[in-house]
C-alpha cells in the first residue's frame, strides 16, 4: 500500500495509493483520481486539516449498506433511495482497510449476508437462453426452417431461423453445451470467491 497519513484519527483519515486518494471523515467518504502532482497538493491541504473542495464522495447518513466485493477490489454503496455507487481500488488491502474504517464510523450498522443475486441472475438468464436454443433446435428446428412456425412475434422466428441457417444442429448443441459448462464453472468460482465478501447494513 502507498503512503498513509493519519490526522485526528477519530475525525479524519486519508490514504494515497498511486493516483488515488481516499478520505474518511466523521460524516463522509471522499475520493478522487488525479495526477501525482495534484494528489500531493491535496495531501498538503489534508495535513493542515483542510478538506479540499475538489474531493467528492458520499455522506455517511446517505448510506444504507456497504459491501466489500473481494474479486473486484471494490466497495459497493447502496444509498437510502436505492441507488448504488461503486468505488474501485488498486489493491485489496486498501479496500479492506477503508471498509473497516467506515465500519467503525457506522457503529449502528450490522454485518449482514452479502448479496449474491447478481451472480445467479446472470447465470439463470444465460443458461435459460442456451436451453431455449437447444430445445427449439431439437423440437422446432425443421418447422422453423420450413416456415411452418410463424407466431405473433416474427422477430423471434427470424432470430431462430437465422441461427439455424448459420449453424447446424451439431454445432449448436456443442456450442450451447460448452457455454453452459463454462458458465456453471464461473458461477461455482464466483460463489467460492463470494465467501470473502463482507456486507454491513443499517439496522
Amino acid at each position: 500500500m502507498g503512503k498513509e497519513e493519519i490526522l485526528y484519527e477519530d475525525l479524519m483519515k486519508y490514504w494515497i495509493e498511486k493516483n488515488q486518494i481516499f478520505v474518511v471523515t466523521s460524516d463522509a467518504i471522499l475520493f478522487a483520481t488525479y495526477s501525482k502532482k495534484v494528489i500531493e497538493g491535496l495531501a498538503l491541504q489534508l495535513d493542515k486539516n483542510v478538506i479540499p473542495n475538489s474531493l467528492t464522495g458520499i455522506p455517511l447518513n446517505y448510506i444504507h449498506s456497504i459491501q466489500y466485493i473481494d474479486q473486484k477490489k471494490q466497495l459497493e454503496f447502496t444509498l437510502n433511495k436505492g441507488s448504488i455507487e461503486y468505488v474501485n481500488f488498486n489493491n485489496r488491502v486498501l479496500a479492506i482497510e477503508i471498509f473497516e474504517s467506515l465500519k467503525s464510523k457506522l457503529s449502528s450498522f450490522r454485518i449482514t449476508k452479502p448479496k449474491s443475486s447478481l451472480l445467479w441472475k446472470g447465470y439463470i438468464s444465460l443458461i435459460g437462453l442456451m436451453l431455449l436454443i437447444i430445445l427449439a433446435r431439437i423440437y422446432l428446428g425443421d418447422a422453423i426452417m420450413n416456415g411452418q412456425v410463424y407466431n405473433s412475434r416474427p422477430y423471434v422466428y427470424l432470430t431462430f431461423r437465422t441461427i439455424f441457417e448459420v449453424f447446424n444442429q451439431q454445432t449448436i448443441m456443442i456450442g450451447a453445451s460448452s457455454i453452459i459448462i463454462w458458465r456453471t464453472f464461473m458461477l461455482i468460482k464466483g460463489l467460492r470467491d463470494f465467501k470473502n465478501n463482507i456486507r454491513i447494513s443499517r439496522s
